[in-house]
This record gives C-alpha cells, structure tokens and sequence, in this order.
C-alpha cells in the first residue's frame, strides 16, 4: 500500500477542505469534578466533624455526612472482606466522590458540606475493619502489627471533588452514579 502524501491541500490526492465547526450535541455534566489520589488515612481521620456539624444529613461514616436519599449500607460481609483485601493486594480501589465546604460569616458548615455522593461502602468497610469488626487473613486490625497496618492507611484510592450545595444537583448526580430514580 502506497503511503499517504499531503501536498498542496490534498490527502492522497483528495482536496482537505476545512470542515465547519461541529454543534456539540450530547449532554453536558451539571457540576465540575477534580480529581486527586488520597490515602486511606486521610479518609478516615476524624477532624472533629460529628452529626452535631451536619444537622440537615440522616447520618454520618467517619466525617462524612450522608442524607436520607442516599441508599443504605449494602455491601455483605464478604464484599467488606474483599475489598479489604484489595487494599492489601494493590488492587484498585474505584473511587469516593465528595462534595466541598463552604463555612458561613457565622462558622457553621453550608448544607452540603462535606457530602459523601459515593464511596459509602468503601469508607464502611475500611471503618469496620479499622473498628476490629472483622479479619482479614485471620487477623483483625489490632492484631496487624505496624508495618501492616501503615501499609494499609498509606494505601491510595482516587478521590474525586465537586463543589455544589444545590440539592437537586447533587440528588440528580448521585441518581445517575448509582443508576436510581
């Protein structure tokens, strides 16, 4: 096959006409998400934020506030012991999405500060492990010694960051993320 050639214009032999711009047709995000690795450690380390700083949420994992729309606890057992044992293998972790903070003039969190949108499985299992609620191997996290258990807490996932406290933006993207109405 001969090669291709651009002279004068032409791509072999074909005029190269300059196409127009293209209308970009498919749907647009309706909030911006960074993205970052963070430890493990850094997820769970408490910075004094309780049920007390997130009174409009329906509970909170860690510091991590959830609302009464977002799907329970759902992850078996099992599933906690696997994915702990994806930490330990260098698996990859998937990701936790959350939502900025804002502070008012008065030192009270905005609503929605904070928010977990996904990753609440994630952070369960890593808590309940840390929490000696179950083993891995046979050993339960007080039973690691402290090469192990910094190997566990120095372990990376993707975290990913928006910023929104509009509600039904946040409702519409936690929907679409875990395929709910």
């Amino acid at each position: 096959m001969p090669s291709a050639t651009i002279a004068g214009g032409f791509f072999n032999g074909v005029s190269l006409k300059k196409v127009p711009t293209a209308k970009y047709r498919l749907p647009k995000s309706i909030i911006h998400f960074n993205s970052a690795n963070t430890t493990i450690q850094s997820l769970v380390t408490f910075n004094g934020c309780g049920k007390e700083h997130y009174p409009w949420a329906d509970r909170v994992i860690g510091c991590f506030p959830i609302l009464s729309w977002q799907r329970k606890r759902e992850w078996t057992r099992l599933q906690q012991v696997k994915f702990v044992e994806s930490i330990f293998m260098g698996y990859d972790l998937g990701s936790v999405i959350i939502n900025d903070f804002e502070i008012d003039k008065n030192g009270v969190l905005r609503p929605f500060s904070d928010l977990l949108l996904d990753g609440e499985n994630r952070l369960i299992a890593i808590l309940d492990f840390l929490n000696n609620r179950f083993s891995y191997a046979g050993y339960y996290w007080n039973q690691l010694n402290r090469y192990e258990q910094r190997r566990f807490l120095d372990r990376e996932m993707s975290r990913r960051t928006t910023c929104s406290f509009n509600e039904a933006e946040l409702r519409r993207v936690y929907n679409h993320i875990h395929c709910t109405d």
